[in-house]
């Protein structure tokens, strides 16, 4: 466990981070481009991600979840990996001014040819992580990812000041790709430096397909809202909308980040040693919600001067929506771990065909609510996040053999201090409304009031992050 630990420790470090410079780097846009040009890049970012999910079909997963790695599998790997992403490269560049023409939308298709060369150096980039991943090297991830990180914030906002306006985004992420690319090849020079093979790649299109489709299924739930927004409303519409999505999703990724890198080799190292995976995925699920709830429960009450501080008067429109979807958020993070965990007890079928039924509702729901204001999408949201959590709990209690009334009953303590904690919130804003308070106030509260009401219900409710945070106080 201290190389799991060491593994945490390191990962969370990169990812706050780097959060903290996208934090930087969202704000300064927000300030430094109007909606409707943020809504512009949106659209053709959305498709290009939906896209992107599929171009690894797998290959890295496949080389975490293996018990025993050869170079022939890493060459079928990148094999694989170069047939898919340089076709769907070329795929965007070809469309890519047709698409532009479909939405109507100005300078649409530039974006998209100049979001496409990603694609050209996607296979370089995963697999190498999934080399540095599986064996716990995250020192070295966050590295790199922190430099490419600063290099793109510098890049974009130079380049806006310079007048390039949404361009400098695609120009910003293309410097974060070649970065990455170069530092991540560097790193796994004497793993990675191999010639592709085009056979024996079966085993790995088998694993890919499932976890691929399931993944951007998920994963579309963030970026469908802005291409069928942006379709049936108005480039405004899609950049309030993303930006309170956006900004639960940062919220949720924020706690998320750090960990998720490290749970798949976790999970799959737990299964291939034969320990019980139902045990481990219900410790971690109880560590991680006891983190997650309760920031999320307090961000529902606090989204208006949240979004206020961090993108200005011009987004006040996105609270709204984004105090219902953190209700949403709060019910996908309950079995957030469950796509890992089903992947690594080889049952990835299962975690696809879920996710199709929940993003089928999804678009279903969005599309219907759509007529009725952003805040009806919102509701959609929490809808299908109530059917994630039943599919999840079902699939894990079939494949998994996950005892749901002991897992429940496990994460109790989390729901509860997430309750106390809204509770609290909740309180002094009926006291003081925080919308109306001054800065220092807003940020005494949510920065050092509420951890510290955190941090106390966690002993008292006997939470394991509290054995976690005894253990580094004792180390230091």
């Amino acid at each position: 466990m201290r190389t799991v630990r060491s593994a945490i420790l390191h990962s969370a470090a990169g990812k706050y981070l780097i959060k903290v410079i996208s934090l930087i780097s969202t704000i300064a846009i927000a300030r430094l481009l109007t909606p409707e040009e943020i809504g512009t890049f949106a659209i053709a970012s959305a498709l290009v991600m939906i896209m992107a999910d599929f171009r690894m079909l797998g290959a890295n997963t496949y080389l975490v979840r293996e018990k025993e790695l050869t170079k022939a599998k890493i060459q079928a790997s990148y094999g694989l990996t170069i047939l898919v992403s340089w076709s769907l490269g070329a795929l965007i560049m070809l469309s890519s001014f047709w698409v532009s023409d479909f939405f109507e939308v100005e300078n649409l298709g530039i974006i998209f040819f100049m979001l496409s060369t990603g694609f050209v150096l996607a296979p370089f980039i995963s697999i190498p992580n999934a080399l540095l991943s599986r064996e716990y090297q995250f020192d070295r991830i966050s590295l790199i990812a922190i430099t490419a990180a600063c290099l793109q914030l510098v890049s974009t906002i130079g380049l806006i000041l310079l007048g390039f306006s949404y361009y400098a985004l695609a120009i910003g992420h293309i410097v974060s790709v070649v970065t990455t690319f170069c530092l991540g090849m560097y790193a796994t020079r004497q793993q990675s430096l191999v010639w592709p093979a085009f056979s024996q790649m079966k085993p790995i299109a088998s694993l890919g397909i499932y976890t691929t489709l399931g993944k951007t299924l998920r994963n579309m739930q963030l970026t469908a809202p802005d291409v069928i927004i942006g379709k049936l409303g108005s480039t405004a519409q899609v950049a309030m909308f993303s930006r309170g999505l956006g900004f639960i999703n940062f919220v949720t990724d924020s706690i998320y980040a750090g960990v998720r890198p490290v749970v798949q080799p976790f999970l799959s190292k737990k299964k291939n040693a034969g320990a019980d995976l139902a045990q481990a995925y219900t410790h971690a699920s109880h560590m991680l919600l006891g983190i997650i709830l309760p920031v999320l429960s307090v961000t529902s009450v606090v989204t208006l001067p949240a979004i206020r501080i961090m993108f200005g008067e011009q987004w006040l429109e996105a609270a709204t929506p984004a105090s219902i979807l953190a209700i949403w958020a709060m019910f996908r993070a309950i079995h957030l771990l469950s796509p890992q965990a089903l992947i690594a007890n080889h049952a990835e079928k299962i975690m696809f065909y879920k996710e199709l039924i929940v993003f089928s509702l999804f678009v279903v729901l969005v599309i219907q609510a759509f007529p009725y204001g952003l805040t009806m999408i919102a509701w959609a949201f929490v809808v299908t996040g109530v059917l994630d959590l039943l599919l999840s709990s079902l699939a894990l209690r079939a494949y998994l053999g996950l005892s749901l009334r002991a897992f429940y009953r496990a994460i109790s303590p989390a729901f509860l201090i997430a309750v106390l904690c809204w509770g609290f919130v909740t309180l002094v804003d009926l006291w003081r409304p925080v919308a109306e308070q001054s800065l220092p106030f807003i940020l005494v509260l949510l920065l050092l009031v509420v951890p510290l009401v955190w941090l106390m219900l966690v002993f008292v409710c006997r939470h394991p992050v509290s054995a976690e945070i005894q253990r580094l106080l004792a180390r230091g």
